[in-house]
């Protein structure tokens, strides 16, 4: 993370790595690629080039490279880097939601909770028409992750998810305890507070 961070220091001069970073991020080892989206990330302050590389790697076939670059665009959403439109990712991140690969869901959720995070800091919406109906469909996941991570994002919305009350009302029950921790602390942003929840 640090050495990525110091590319950012070097401004237009990183563009230089950007075959390099490409390669990480399609390398096939999950390290390497994290490594790569996390390097592309901060070289799009400075590089369109890389920015679309990394956006681009949200449609990827190879999961793990899905994965890495959701990693790489929650990094935008939390650094808001000037000249870069993260936000152009959220209709792709929204699909992803849906992914067949259980970690990507989880993970695009995490992402999209960062997004909503930054948005509501700027005081703006955050598209809570497009992503909370998505967010919803994650609560009944399989994965515990993947419904532990579209609660923690539904609860930045606050009154705006109220759609989601019932399904969170319902989680917590779930079998996994950090899943209904996660349930109990959306209803109480969400404006839902009774003696159920204590």
């Amino acid at each position: 993370m640090q050495a990525a961070e110091q590319l950012r220091k070097l401004g237009p001069q990183a563009i230089e790595g950007l075959s390099a970073f490409r390669e990480l991020l399609h390398s096939g080892n999950e390290e390497t690629s994290y490594a790569g989206a996390r390097a592309l990330a901060f070289t799009s302050e400075a590089s369109p080039e890389a920015f679309q590389e990394l956006s681009n790697a949200l449609s990827d076939p190879d999961a793990q490279v899905r994965d890495a670059a959701t990693h790489g665009v929650g990094l935008l959403f939390g650094y808001q880097f000037k000249n870069v439109d993260a936000d152009s990712t959220l209709p792709r991140l929204v699909q992803n939601l849906g992914d067949v690969d259980q970690t990507v869901r989880a993970d695009t959720a995490i992402a999209i909770g960062e997004y909503v995070e930054k948005q509501k800091q700027m005081g703006k919406r955050g598209e809570p028409e497009l992503v909370i109906p998505a967010l919803m469909r994650n609560l009944e996941d399989d994965y515990h992750y993947a419904r532990l991570d579209a609660a923690n994002a539904l609860q930045q919305y606050a009154d705006a998810a109220k759609a989601a009350i019932p399904q969170l009302r319902k989680l917590l029950q779930d079998p996994d305890p950090q899943v209904q921790s996660a349930a109990k602390n959306a209803l109480q942003r969400v404006g839902e507070v009774n003696s159920t929840l204590k």
